[in-house]
Formats: structure tokens, sequence, C-alpha cells
């Protein structure tokens, strides 16, 4: 997962996060299907076989966690604050948070449709709650919203009560959050996360890097071909995720999974240039988007690091009859 993007397979489901009694089939590649998350993913979830055993007291235990916007009116219990720091349990992650004294309660958005929430926890004297799912009468082969764990950060709310309720947005964990830490082989040192990114890391333990400026350039789109040039403008080798999207021309929102046609981490020497070219239509996706040029319809794409950062755009004209 971490410090790393990598292109995801082609078929990668998106699960119903709020409504974690969803089933999912053992093996299957997965995401949370909520439009507040950032759609901007480091890796996918493998679904478990529903016997999901969560981290014993006193552990350390690998996690992730991504940019999430919080909805409007929702509990304080449920909500991610500076003092209640969600994070999923993430074998591989390489970046790990002790867990302390934690309270596990199982939910299925049904039987027990709320999170208890770090009010509650320090309360009964608990570091840390998990949410576990509860698969109790599933199917073999099958468990709730993929057997994932989530693990829930009190100890902000403990320590810093008069900063504990003030909403939480981002990347890294607040200061007032318990410190992570980073290594492939258990936790080896101290977590130095870059906020610049929208999932969970720790740069390889190294301060944040400087932001180094990309300039893209010369799109020309086809129906079926998407190419430009991308120079690297600092003054370091730095590198670049290039994303590419289709939108409906009327698209005004920051598009989401479905758009994102094509993308790959590019790295560059200082004033190196580099083309790159891209197919937009291909798979399943490119039947709906042929389907709309052969109905006299144009498609938008667009060129940039990220979904809320366009950096080129063009039209694709209708196909001709």
């Amino acid at each position: 997962w971490h410090d790393r993007e990598s292109r995801l397979p082609a078929r990668v489901d998106a699960a119903c996060h709020w409504q974690k009694r969803c089933l999912i089939r053992e093996g299957a590649m997965w995401l949370p299907g909520d439009w507040l998350f950032f759609p901007q993913w480091p890796g996918f979830f493998v679904a478990g076989n529903g016997h999901c055993e969560p981290p014993a007291d006193g552990t350390w235990a690998e996690v992730t966690h991504f940019n999430r916007t919080n909805p409007p009116n929702e509990r304080i219990e449920d909500t991610a604050t500076r003092g209640q720091v969600w994070y999923y349990l993430a074998p591989g992650s390489g970046i790990w948070i002790n867990v302390g004294k934690s309270l596990r309660t199982k939910t299925d958005r049904v039987r027990q449709p709320e999170s208890p929430g770090c009010e509650r926890a320090v309360a009964e004297g608990y570091d840390t709650f998990m949410l576990l799912p509860d698969n109790n009468g599933v199917a073999d082969g099958l468990s709730r919203y993929g057997s994932a764990i989530e693990i829930v950060d009190c100890r902000g709310w403990r320590d810093h009560p008069h900063r504990a309720a003030i909403a939480f947005e981002g990347t890294c964990p607040p200061a007032e959050a318990s410190p992570l830490r980073v290594g492939l082989r258990g936790p080896e040192r101290p977590c130095r996360c870059d906020p610049t990114r929208s999932f969970l890391n720790c740069n390889n333990g190294d301060p944040p890097p400087e932001a180094v400026p990309f300039a893209y350039s010369g799109l020309q789109l086809s129906s079926s071909w998407a190419n430009f040039s991308l120079t690297n403008a600092g003054e370091q080798e730095a590198s670049e995720t290039v994303q590419v999207r289709v939108v409906p021309p009327n698209e005004t929102a920051a598009p989401g999974m479905r758009s994102l046609r094509a993308w790959t981490r590019v790295t560059l020497a200082p004033g190196a240039s580099t083309d790159l070219v891209f197919q937009i239509a291909r798979g399943r996706l490119a039947v709906e988007y042929n389907a709309a040029l052969a109905a006299g319809e144009n498609r938008t794409v667009l060129v940039g690091p990220s979904a809320r950062d366009t950096r080129l755009s063009g039209a694709v004209e209708p196909l001709s009859r």
C-alpha cells in the first residue's frame, strides 16, 4: 500500500461503505464505495473468508487511511475528528499503530448500526475501538464488508479533550493522535507523513518533499487515444502521477473513479520531458463511450495529477455518420 501508486486491476468492485452488512465473495478485489472518499487509491482490498481476527491488545497493527470528507449532520460518534482518527487494518502496508487497550464491537449497520465513539471508549478506559464485520450466519466463501476491520484511535480524545471534537479530513494523523511508525518487518522507525498525498504514507521515513512543478502541454486527441508532453520544471528529480479521465461535456463536479481511463507514475530528471500516450477507449467502459460518440455526443478528456487538478482538457468529437 504505502508510498506507491500503481495500476489497479481491471476488476475492482465498490463495496457499500454505509451498509457494512453487504456481502463480498472471498478473494474479490474491492474498495469502499463512498463518494466522500477521494478517488486516489494506492491499492485495493482483497476480501477475506469471514474469519477475521482483530489485533490483540497492546500489539502493533498495520493500517491505512484515506482522505475523506465528513458528511453533513453525521453523529459525532461516526465523525472523523482530531481526537477520533480512523484506520483500516491493512496487513502489508508497513505503517503501524499500537492498538493499546481496545473496545471491540461487531457492526453490520442493522443489529449494531452505530459506532460506540471515542467518548464512550475513553470513559470505559480504552485507547482505541474496533469495528468488526458481523459474519454470523454468513455462507462459506462470503463475508460482510470483505471482513475489513476498522480501528479508531481515541488517545487524542483522552489527552486533548478541548480539541478532540474538531473535524479531521486529512491524510496524515493530526498532532493529537497516536504517533505511527513505519517498517516492513515491524514498527522500526517514526512515520513522517507527506500531507500532499490523498492516502496515508510515511515517505520512506524522510521529511515530506517540496512540491516540484510539472508542465503539461501539447494535448492531442482522437476517438481512441490521448497524447501529450510532460516536463519536470523543477530543479530536482521528481515523480508525477498522471491521470487521464473522460467525462460528459457538462460535467462540473470533480469526476469520480468511473471516469478514470488510464494513469501512470513518471519519474523525470530536472528539465527533462517525455511524450505520453494513453488509450482512452478500452474494456467495458469503451462500450458506453463509443455508444455516446456514435449517438452524436462528444466527451471531454481531462489530464492532470488528480481529479481536482486538471492541467489539460479537450473535446473528443462525435463519430461521423
